[in-house]
């Protein structure tokens, strides 16, 4: 497993909230997908979820039909700890229910220092038990 991907995920994410987004691999405001027209996005317009970071940060050029692959290879990670750790659905029930809701838009209310720490929680999660 490589930790130290993983760490640099949350450390980018924490530093600015609205990079962390799960609803899409990756969206830069400049590509003006509809669905993210009132996104807040950070200075560098780029949000990601949890597999576009570990492709992104890398240092790879994510290509879209394999993001999931490109991702769990750069991490170290087997096909099913990537599922497990890049689907919400897939995530342990304590983790998927200290989301927040949102109030507008997506499901999540993602973007928001509350979505951030509980993706980074889930994060450290696999780092310290392996699930």
């Amino acid at each position: 497993m490589n930790v130290e991907l993983l760490r640099r995920i949350t450390t980018h994410i924490l530093e600015d909230p609205r990079r962390c987004i799960m609803a899409s691999y990756y969206v830069r405001k400049d590509e003006n997908v509809p669905s993210f027209k009132s996104y807040d996005f950070p200075p560098c317009g780029t949000a990601a979820c949890i597999a576009g970071w570990a492709v992104l940060l890398f240092g790879g050029d994510p290509n879209l039909s394999q993001v999931r692959e490109q991702a769990r290879r750069n991490l170290g990670l087997t096909v099913d700890e990537g599922e497990t750790l890049f689907e919400v659905a897939a995530w342990p029930e304590r983790f998927q229910h200290m989301l927040p809701l949102a109030t507008r838009g997506s499901y999540y209310d993602e973007g928001t220092p509350g979505f951030a720490r509980v993706v980074v929680l889930r994060i450290e999660h696999l780092i310290t038990t392996g699930e």
